[in-house]
C-alpha cells in the first residue's frame, strides 16, 4: 500500500454534532486511500486545499538544483539533511516557528511530529520522511518568477495536468506513487499528494496535501 493510499482517500465524511469529522471507508472496501485515513478532529489537520493551481509547460520543468536562488537551494538541503536523518523533531525544528503551512487551517498543526505518527503509525511517523525526501528530490518549478510571491515548487505534477505526461515523466510520476494511485489522482483531475513551496528568499511555506 502506498503513501498516498495511507494518506487520503474517496471518503464519506460525516459531521457530527460536537463539530467532529470522520472518514468512512470507501467503495473500495479498504483498499487502497480510505483505510488508512486518521480520524480528523481538529479543522486545522484538514489537508490544504490550495488555491486554483498555475499550470505550466513541460518544458518550465527544472532539474537543476544549481538553478535555484542560493536561499532556496540552502533550504531545500536543510529540509533534506533533516528528513534523511530519520529523526522527525529535526524537521519540526525547521518549522517551529509557524510559519510553514502544514494544513488548511491558518497555523500548522500544534504539534506536527505528533500529527504526522497518528497518521502513519506503522512506521511511527518516519514514513513522512520518505515522501518528503522523494519530493524534493524530484523535478520542481518556479512560478510567479520575478514577483514578490515568487516560489519554487515540489514536485513539478503539482502544476501539469496528469493526462499530459509522456512515458518518461510517467516513470517519474511512479517513484512517487502506485499506478493505483494515479489513476484515482487522474479521475480527481489533478495531482493531490503532498508538494513542497518554498520561497524565492529561501522560506519553507507550506508541506501540504489535497487539490
Amino acid at each position: 500500500m502506498s503513501a498516498l493510499a495511507r494518506h487520503m482517500g474517496l471518503a464519506v465524511i460525516a459531521l457530527t454534532l460536537t463539530g467532529r469529522l470522520a472518514f468512512a471507508e470507501d467503495a473500495f472496501g479498504g483498499k487502497g486511500l480510505a483505510d488508512r485515513q486518521p480520524v480528523v478532529t481538529n479543522a486545522s489537520e484538514v489537508p490544504f486545499i490550495q488555491p486554483a493551481k498555475t499550470e505550466v509547460k513541460p518544458e518550465a520543468v527544472l532539474r537543476d538544483i544549481s538553478e535555484l536562488p542560493a536561499p532556496v537551494a540552502l533550504m531545500r538541503s536543510r529540509i533534506l539533511a533533516a528528513a534523511k536523518s530519520g529523526d522527525l523533531g529535526a524537521v519540526k525544528a525547521l518549522i517551529s516557528d509557524g510559519s510553514v503551512k502544514l494544513s488548511s487551517g491558518q497555523e500548522p498543526a500544534d504539534d506536527p511530529v505528533r500529527t504526522w505518527r497518528r497518521q502513519y503509525p506503522e512506521s511511527n511517523g518516519v514514513e513522512i520522511l520518505s515522501i518528503l525526501v522523494g519530493i524534493l528530490e524530484s523535478g520542481f518549478v518556479r512560478l510567479d518568477a520575478g514577483a514578490e510571491r515568487e516560489i519554487y515548487v515540489w514536485p513539478y505534477f503539482a502544476h501539469m495536468p496528469l493526462k499530459n505526461l509522456d512515458p518518461p515523466r510517467l516513470v517519474e510520476l511512479y517513484r512517487l506513487l502506485t499506478a493505483f494511485d494515479v489513476q484515482r489522482m487522474r479521475e480527481a483531475g489533478s495531482y493531490t499528494f503532498f508538494r513542497v513551496g518554498i520561497g524565492a528568499d529561501g522560506k519553507w511555506q507550506y508541506f501540504v496535501s489535497g487539490q
